[in-house]
């Protein structure tokens, strides 16, 4: 699955909720993750990231890893209506990977009512919506080889958003650590909420 799109394309988005009912998917849940400390956690695959022109790609391999990404929650920021979670990705392996946030995390209520994103923040001060019609692309700290026979490029960036296609995918560079905002529509401003990440694993919400 190849996903591409324009950089720096803004086109505005309709913002849609969604909200889920199903089970966790298959991970013991166990103790959740305290906020401020890192879980390891898995439910993302590996991809490849090339520039072809001023498009960049991203091609996702099938299949997902069950470890080599550590999730911390650093904070949250609740009022009536949402709840931004500030959290910090580290990717422990060589390679690039990614997740799609049209899919997860979720956060969970009291209720055991789940719901997924409706906007993210890569650190440019700009919520993202991630639901919608029209194609954004966004990057961060990148570097380009030559191009090859067919100008293509390959690209290193810390930090790849690609929303095309219904998906949302956000890729994190082989080694790098980033940083971003994800915020979710809530009935109220709750306490007592939990994030599950896309394989299970539960991080407690300050």
């Amino acid at each position: 699955m190849k996903l591409k799109g324009t950089i720096n394309s803004m086109t505005a988005l309709t913002m849609v909720v969604s909200l889920l009912t199903a089970c966790g998917l298959g991970k013991p849940v166990g103790t959740p993750v305290p906020a401020g400390a890192a879980g390891e956690v898995g439910g993302w695959s590996n991809v490849t990231t090339t520039m072809e022109g001023y498009d960049i790609n991203v091609d996702v391999s099938s299949g997902s890893n069950n470890t080599g990404w550590q999730v911390t929650v650093l904070g949250a920021n609740p009022s009536a209506g949402e709840a931004s979670l500030d959290l910090e990705i580290k990717n422990n392996t060589a390679n690039p990977g990614a997740i799609d946030l049209a899919k997860g995390p979720a956060l969970i209520d009291q209720e055991g009512s789940k719901t997924l994103p409706s906007m993210v923040d890569i650190g440019m001060s700009d919520n993202i919506p991630i639901h919608g019609s029209g194609n954004i692309t966004d990057s961060v700290a990148c570097s380009f080889s030559a191009p090859d026979i067919n100008g293509i490029q390959a690209a290193a960036c810390d930090l790849i958003l690609v929303i095309s296609d219904g998906k949302v995918l956000l890729a994190v560079g082989g080694g790098k650590t980033i940083q971003i905002s994800i915020t979710f529509l809530t009935a109220s401003a709750a306490s007592g909420l939990v994030m599950e990440w896309q394989d299970g694993t539960r991080f407690t919400v300050p």
